[in-house]
This record gives C-alpha cells, structure tokens and sequence, in this order.
C-alpha cells in the first residue's frame, strides 16, 4: 500500500465564520491568560540566589554549626549496593540508571494546504505521510487516519530510571528517591556489563545499542516494524559533588524556602552550580516570556480573523486584511508584552519591598510591647 494518501475537502462559508467566530472567543482567553503568564514569570524565584547563601561544607567532616541550615556539601556520593535494570545491563556502581527503548515504528506526518475560494468557501488538502523511524514514543497506529498496512506493535520494553535506594555524600546520609542528580553519561555496552539471552532475540548490536529482534532476519543496520533497540544512561557512583540541602543531623535533607526545594547535586563546586542554577532560570524566563508574546499574538489574531475570514469573500481582500492584522496584531502584542514585563518586574519588587517592611514594622511593635511589659513589671523587694 503507498505510504502517502491526499484527501480534499471544502468548509463553506457560513461554517467558516460561526468557527472563527467560536475561535475569537479562544483567542480572548490566550490574550487574558498571556498576562497571567507573564506576571507570574517575572515574580519567580531564582533559586540561585538561594543556593548562593549556602554554607559551604566539607562532607566528611563534623559540621555542627551548620545545623539546621542549607549547606553546600562536597564530597563522594557513594551508594549501598549496586544497581542495574534486571534486564540487561548488570549491576553496576551508579547513583542512577536511564533506559531508553525505541522501537522501529510507523509515523504519521500530517500536511495541510488551504486555498480561499471566491465566495468565501475553503478547500483544503491534506497529505497524510507514513515513515518508519526509531522512536521512544511510538503512536498508536489504531489513531493514525490510515492505519491500514501501517500497525505499529505494542513495545515489549518501556524507558525506565532506575535510582539507588541509600546514597550517602561523605558521612552524611542522603534521600535518594527526592535528590536531583546532575545528568549521567553513555553507559558504553559490553559483554561484561551486560545480559543478553539469543531466547530474547537480543545482541550487543554496538557499545551504545542493544539490539531486540523481533525475527530472525532483522537487525540495527536493517531493522523492521516492531525490532527494539536499548541504550542506558548512568549517573556514576564514588564521583566528587556537591550537594545542596538542609543539614539535619547525620543526614542532609530537602531544603524549602519562599515556597520552593532545593535539593540537588551537581558536577564542579559551589560557585559553578550556582551559575548552573542562574543559567536555568534565565533561559526559563525567557522562554516563558516568548510563550506570553506568543498567547497574546495568537489571541490578537484569532480575535481579529472573523474580519479577514468576511474579507475573504474576494481572496485577494482577505489575505491582505489578515497579513495586515497579523502585524498589527504582533506589533500590538510586542508592544503589550514589553510593558507588562517591565511593570510586573517593578510590582513583585513594590511587594516585596512592602512584605519586608511590614514584617520589620511587625518585629518592632512586638519588641516595644514586649520591652514596656518589662519595664511595668515591678522588681520583687531584695531580701535580708
């Protein structure tokens, strides 16, 4: 069967206006929700700045002042026992394991070309496209729109993370099922780190794949619909880190504060994962900010369409109404964004600056009060 299908279909006019009617009101809530979005990114914390008041300590020795608070702790993250998947790759010194299966599967590619009929009608032609890819995802081929000689089995193996149940950093113990660790390497595969069975149909295809068959002729370099092939990824034991958290006796546990958990380990020293720190949440905030501008720029448009969609009873005349309110509607949407950015950032500082002195006003009259209750108190008569 041919691996592309085309099919073609026309919307009338009435139906296109009562649905960009139905999408102006979807684009009032985007325009709405894009100031939401935008005001709540710029009041987020940088935990970096959190993570730049830890105390620095060394985690093989005795750190009693730091009770109770976050500390930045280095030293060798080690584990109890070995782990591996209890699969292929064998138990081995690592803080954690990633697994990723991908299957030889079919894909769907969907492509849509719209033309603007005079009278306002629409056709539109669709061209479904089907290829066979690796992928750790792979579609439901009962939900593809020609599933017909395109069925995609279901994976006999799934991605997994495997973590170790007791890590300690130096002396101190730490909970390993909540600690973020820093991303792991390529585990490179061999007969000595790994189990394969030829009952499973597996092979060390390579040092980075494990090879799954799903028959006898099927390999890495000429795989079939259904054939798997696994990779892992580990985060290695006895390795040198720093870990942030807050020291509690022999252990460091979660820290929260302003209402977010720092709780991680990472490659270098202190100063660099701060900086690590700092550089997620920039690139954060900035994609966060891209994604407001971009709400408010579609819901501009979609609020403006139900015009274009009127103007295209003659096509020339709604092509050039929507390039012209698609610009006006970016230039108004740059525009808006700039300024709610610029005015959320100068309000979350207003209330901050309006918490931090209400709290000291707060301390003060609870001292005066406390201090004049002292002073009323009558001193007992001295005894002879």
């Amino acid at each position: 069967m041919p691996d592309q299908y085309t099919s073609t279909s026309t919307t009338g006019f009435g139906s296109r206006i009562g649905s960009s009617i139905s999408g102006a009101l979807l684009g009032i809530l985007l325009f709405l929700g894009s100031f939401g979005l935008l005001f709540w990114n710029e009041g987020r914390v940088d935990v970096s700045l959190i993570a730049k008041n830890a105390m620095q300590i060394d985690a093989t020795a005795q750190n009693t002042s730091a009770e109770g608070k976050l500390v930045a702790a280095s030293g060798t993250v080690t584990t109890d026992a070995p782990i591996g998947d209890d699969m292929f790759l064998q138990p081995g010194k690592y803080l954690q394991v990633k697994r990723t299966a991908e299957m030889y599967a079919w894909t769907e590619e969907k492509d849509e070309k719209t033309t603007k009929n005079t009278g306002g009608s629409e056709t539109t032609e669709t061209t479904y496209t089907y290829k066979k890819e690796w992928t750790d995802t792979p579609d439901k081929s009962s939900e593809f729109q020609h599933p017909e000689g395109h069925e995609n089995p279901s994976p006999s193996i799934e991605n997994d993370t495997i973590t170790a149940n007791a890590m300690h950093v130096g002396n101190y113990t730490l909970q390993a099922s909540s600690l973020e660790l820093p991303t792991g390497d390529k585990i490179s595969l061999t007969s000595s780190n790994t189990t394969v069975t030829s009952s499973t149909g597996a092979v060390i295809a390579n040092q980075q794949y494990i090879f799954v068959g799903s028959t006898s002729t099927s390999s890495l370099s000429s795989p079939q619909i259904g054939d798997l092939r696994v990779s892992y990824v580990g985060v290695p034991a006895d390795k040198q880190l720093v870990v942030f958290g807050q020291l509690q006796g022999t252990s460091i546990q979660p820290f929260v504060a302003k209402g977010e958990t720092l709780y991680r380990a990472f490659v270098g020293t202190k100063d660099t994962a701060v900086a690590d720190l700092h550089g997620e949440y920039t690139l954060l905030s900035w994609i966060l900010r891209a994604v407001g501008f971009m709400m408010m720029w579609i819901g501009l448009s979609l609020v403006l369409e139900p015009i274009s969609t009127l103007l295209d009873i003659l096509p020339i005349a709604g092509s050039l109404g929507r390039g012209l309110s698609m610009g006006i509607a970016f230039i108004v949407s740059l525009v808006l964004s700039v300024i709610t950015i610029v005015v959320s950032m100068i309000l979350h500082s207003i209330i901050a600056i309006i918490l931090a002195v209400a709290i000291a006003i707060t301390a003060g009259v609870l001292f005066m009060k406390n201090r004049k209750k002292s002073l009323a108190t009558p001193t007992p008569p001295a005894t002879t």
